[in-house]
């Protein structure tokens, strides 16, 4: 019974295996079908929108060709889809002849967009000289969308070369064309590059920063130019690399001219063209002018440590009128200005040391000035605390060596920048505070008076004598010798407390004897207190306990 069961089962599936696959055969066809439609009525409109566009001028012809490049893009990705269907259902579906009449539009169709984009170009470049210095910053990047949409196109066409060779389509002629394309083009936009970089410099040299009105319109229009012509070339090196172009001497040239480095050229052998190619020019630089180089170098070194010298000895001149003058400033200000005067002629001193080179130092001082107020937005914290430490030099509210207590930090003042504040605590930890915590809390400084008072309390039990023990407290002190005469100590009763009978004792010291002072009476205190039969009472509380006497 089983024999039969398995003889009709393998009959069954003979009949269904062969439908199934016409099923799929049909649905393929039918979709395949669905797509050649889509690109039929898309390729009907750019007929249309092609046929209007010689009548048409003004805006409306720029509207008539926006749609029109609209059209043929959604063409293009109609077709890209198409190819994909046709790689994942090669074998079940074979290529029909309206499916290759298609493919074989495909690259005369970019070919075609592509020399229309170059003749806008060619057209479009020229008017670049009379275009007004106010528009030129529009003009360039009008032109730079040209230039992106060729960047585009080279790319559908190399993913075209790739789409037939994985159909199994002969793609070796349309490669190399396209090849030849890219490269004929990279060389030209070198050549672009190099004059763009140039007028750059040029303006840069004749303009002074920061640039205003048409000055800054003809910059921002020369760096849009720049960009442009460095996007596509990063483009053209990419498409170059996946077509196995040798692009060493490309990237070198870009590294070289723009002075940008990235994570591709860091793998190749760009960077190694590029030191190799400078350390050349270095050597022949050497050749040709070795005596002027030297002699600029000793110049350079010569002013480097006349400028280091001279910044030191400025600061001592300033440090001896600060001192000399009835303004008395803190440590921390006089350590500020020292530092602060021989590192400003230091920096003058680099500066000039720069001029020797032939830099020009307008550009740079401009630029230093508009990274600071980026940098200065960018840390606007670290600007809260520089004010601070203004406001902390100004004050004085402690020196360098005083104890103090701010927030939850207590310790001795070691170092102090415009930016914080070191504090050394007494179990010698560093503590690095910023200073805007510090102005921002309450300071206590410890360490700011000559004389402190030391305040002690001391208890004794109700049934002490307490004439007895003022006597012999007043004693204590009278007979140690850091405590001060004047102002005179003090012993008060101060408190009747729940178990003692407190007192004050508060001497006055000189600041560096408080702890040695405030440790030594405690311990004599209970010393004395023990050997007079003074009680010093713990806490203590009374209970009283009450029987309840239950009724008979």
């Amino acid at each position: 019974m089983t024999k039969y069961k398995i003889i009709t089962l393998v009959a069954l599936l003979g009949c269904f295996v062969p439908a199934l696959m016409v099923t799929n055969a049909q649905a393929n066809i039918a979709e395949a079908d669905s797509i050649l439609t889509r690109i039929g009525l898309l390729q009907n409109n750019v007929r249309e929108l092609s046929a209007q566009l010689p009548g048409i001028s003004g805006e409306d012809s720029l509207i008539i060709q926006y749609e029109l490049d609209y059209a043929r893009l959604k063409t293009l990705d109609q077709v890209f889809l198409l190819i994909d269907f046709l790689a994942d259902n090669k074998e079940s579906h074979p290529i029909r002849p309206q499916e290759l009449a298609i493919l074989d539009k495909v690259a005369p169709s970019i070919v075609r967009v592509e020399d229309t984009i170059v003749r806008n170009l060619k057209d479009f470049r020229p008017q670049r000289k009379n275009t007004q210095a106010s528009l030129k910053s529009e003009f360039e990047t009008n032109l730079a969308d040209f230039m992106n949409q060729q960047d585009v196109l080279q790319g559908l066409m190399f993913k075209f070369v790739k789409a037939l060779e994985k159909l199994d389509l002969p793609a070796a002629a349309l490669e190399n064309h396209l090849q030849e394309n890219i490269k004929d083009r990279t060389r030209i936009l070198i050549g672009r590059l190099r004059i763009s970089l140039k007028d750059k410099r040029a303006l840069d040299e004749r303009i002074s920063l920061p640039a205003s009105g048409d000055d800054a319109v003809l910059l921002r229009a020369a760096q849009l130019r720049v960009q442009a012509n460095v996007k596509s070339l990063r483009h053209l090196i990419s498409l170059m690399k996946k077509l196995s172009i040798d692009t060493t001497s490309y990237e070198a040239f870009l590294i070289e001219s723009t002075g940008e480095l990235t994570t591709s050229d860091l793998s190749s052998g760009a960077l190694g063209r590029f030191l190799n190619n400078w350390f050349q020019k270095m050597l022949e630089l050497t050749k040709n002018n070795g005596l002027d180089i030297v002699i600029t170098i000793l110049m350079i070194l010569v002013t480097l440590v006349g400028f280091h010298y001279l910044g030191a000895l400025v600061s001592k001149i300033v440090i001896a009128s600060i001192d000399a003058s009835k303004f008395k400033p803190s440590r921390l200000l006089r350590n500020m200005i020292d530092n602060m005067t021989s590192r400003i002629i230091m920096l003058i001193g680099i500066f000039v040391a720069l001029s020797q080179l032939g830099i020009s130092l307008g550009p740079m001082l401009a630029g230093l000035g508009v990274a600071g107020f980026i940098v200065g937005f960018a840390l606007q914290d670290t600007l809260a605390n520089f004010a601070s430490g203004i406001m902390i030099l100004l004050y004085r509210p402690f020196d360098v060596g005083d104890m103090v207590e701010t927030g939850t930090v207590f310790g001795q003042v070691k170092h102090m920048s415009l930016v914080s504040t070191v504090i050394l605590t007494i179990d010698n930890q560093t503590l690095v505070v910023p200073n805007n915590m510090i102005w921002g809390n309450v300071i206590k400084n410890v360490t700011a008076q000559n004389v402190r008072r030391v305040d002690l309390v001391f208890g004794i039990s109700y049934t002490d004598d307490i004439p007895k023990v003022e006597k012999l407290l007043m004693a204590i002190l009278e007979e140690h010798d850091m405590i001060l005469k004047r102002p005179a100590p003090m012993v008060k009763l101060h408190e009747l407390g729940d178990s003692s009978v407190d007192f004050v004792v508060r001497p006055w010291v000189r600041t560096a004897d408080y702890w040695d002072v405030h440790w030594d009476i405690t311990r004599e205190v209970k010393m004395r207190f023990d050997a007079e039969g003074i009680s010093i009472p713990f806490p203590q509380q009374d209970v009283h306990l009450y029987e309840d006497k239950a009724e008979s």
